[in-house]
C-alpha cells in the first residue's frame, strides 16, 4: 500500500471501505495522510508542524477524530470533517475537541457517530472516557483503567485493554456502554500483553495484538478470541 522509506502507521480504512488513512512520517513529522483503498497516490489531510496521528473515522465517513501535539504537547482530540471531490479526499474545517494538559490517545466512534471513548492519563495509568459530541462535554468511563477502547457492532459494550493486578501483562476486557448497567466486566484473555483490539462485524469475535511477556523471543503475533454470551 505505501512504500516509500519514513515510517507509515496506524491505518484506518473508512467505513465504506474506499479510503485508507494513516499516519506518515514523510513531511519529517506525523501527519494523517489517505489513500484510495484500490491503490493510487496519497496525499496528506493535515500538514501541521506539530504532530498528527491515531486518526478514526466517524461512521458515515465524513469526519475523521484524531490525536494533535499542535496545541498540547501531551495530545488533544481533534475533530477534521472531510469531503470528496474530484477523485480526492479533501480535508474541511479542523475543531480542537478537548483543551488539557493531560496525554489523549486511540479515540473511537461509536457506532451512531454520537459519542468518542478513548483513553486520557499518564502512560500506564489510563482512564477511559467518554467524549457527548453533541453537548461537547467529556466524562470518564466508570472511573475505568484502561486503553485502546473499540465499541462492539451495535454499540452495547466497549472492548478495552487493562492491566491486571500481579500479572505483568495487560489483558481484554468487555464492559457494558451503558454506564448505569450493573452487568460485570469480562475478562477475555488472561496471559501475554495485549493491545489494539477490533471486533467482527458480527460481534462474535475480537482480534488483537499480543506479545508474550517474559519471553523476548516470542516475538508479537495476532490473536482471535471468540465471544460468548
Amino acid at each position: 500500500m505505501t512504500s516509500h522509506p519514513e515510517p507509515d502507521l496506524m491505518p484506518a480504512l473508512s467505513p465504506d471501505g474506499r479510503w485508507l488513512a494513516y499516519v506518515s512520517h514523510g513531511n519529517n513529522n506525523y501527519d494523517i495522510w489517505v489513500k484510495p483503498a484500490a491503490g493510487g497516490q496519497s496525499f496528506p489531510l493535515t500538514t501541521h508542524t506539530s504532530d498528527d496521528f491515531s486518526p478514526a473515522w466517524s461512521p458515515d465517513g465524513k469526519a475523521i477524530v484524531f490525536i494533535s501535539r499542535r496545541d498540547d504537547a501531551e495530545g488533544d482530540l481533534f475533530l477534521m470533517k472531510v469531503k470528496e471531490r474530484e477523485g480526492r479526499l479533501e480535508p474541511g474545517k479542523v475543531t480542537r475537541l478537548t483543551e488539557n494538559f493531560m496525554r489523549e490517545t486511540t479515540p473511537a466512534f461509536s457506532p451512531d457517530g454520537k459519542i468518542l471513548a478513548f483513553s486520557r492519563g499518564p502512560s500506564g495509568h489510563e482512564r477511559i472516557w467518554l467524549y457527548h459530541l453533541k453537548n461537547k462535554t467529556a466524562h470518564p468511563f466508570k472511573n475505568i483503567i484502561g486503553t485502546h477502547p473499540a465499541w462492539s457492532p451495535d454499540g452495547k459494550h466497549l472492548a478495552i485493554i487493562a492491566p491486571v493486578a500481579g500479572h505483568s501483562g495487560r489483558q481484554l476486557f468487555i464492559l457494558a456502554a451503558d454506564t448505569s448497567a450493573s452487568e460485570p466486566a469480562r475478562q477475555m484473555t488472561f496471559i501475554g500483553n495485549n493491545n489494539f483490539p477490533s471486533w467482527s462485524p458480527q460481534g462474535n469475535m475480537i482480534v488483537l495484538q499480543r506479545s508474550e511477556t517474559g519471553n523476548s523471543k516470542a516475538g508479537t503475533h495476532l490473536r482471535l478470541i471468540q465471544i460468548f454470551d
